[in-house]
């Protein structure tokens, strides 16, 4: 009998395994909930907080491209993956852990790094000089940024900034943050 219970451990290690395999997450604008003044919209109406991603993403005719979903994947994409694989360890050796793990090791940390490049000033995320009507206009409507273009961060009414989300999800759980 003792010669099973090693195969027993070893057994459930990889039944988790399996189970980590399928953990799925993401982090950023979740929905279409909410909605911003219908600047560069092409649509009817205004556009959604995912559209206003988007655009500061990938800019616009009007809009200069500041991203920070890719900028803070590229600076902190080793830590996100050194954190999954703790995840994932701790989840495989300990039956205590579970899904609130991974989005407590992996998931959180990751909304915070996009929550900080987005506060950030533009100069430190490395964003191209506004261009001086951008700029001037961003400067009237926004006091917390006004003045020099390069010290303006993607912050405007903070819409963009508390919409970042994540989700993760497994063997029919859900936890978001």
């Amino acid at each position: 009998m003792a010669a099973t219970k090693p195969f027993s451990k070893a057994q459930i290690a990889l039944d988790r395994a399996a189970e980590a395999a399928q953990w799925e997450g993401t982090v950023g604008i979740q929905s279409t909930q909410g909605r911003q003044p219908k600047e560069g919209h092409d649509g009817d109406g205004p556009a959604t907080l995912a559209e206003v991603a988007a655009y500061n993403e990938f800019g616009t005719s009007t809009i200069p491209k500041r991203s920070f979903l890719r900028l803070t994947q590229d600076r902190e994409g080793k830590r996100w993956a050194e954190n999954t694989a703790t995840a994932v360890s701790l989840y495989i050796g300990d039956v205590r852990r579970n899904i609130r793990t991974f989005a407590l090791l992996v998931m959180d940390p990751a909304k915070n790094d996009i929550q900080d490049t987005i506060t950030r000033p533009a100069s430190e995320n490395g964003y191209k000089e506004l261009s001086q009507p951008y700029a001037d206009r961003k400067a009237r409507t926004n006091v917390r940024d006004a003045g020099d273009p390069e010290q303006m961060t993607l912050r405007n009414t903070g819409q963009l900034l508390n919409s970042i989300r994540y989700v993760a999800k497994a063997g029919g759980r859900t936890v978001t943050g």
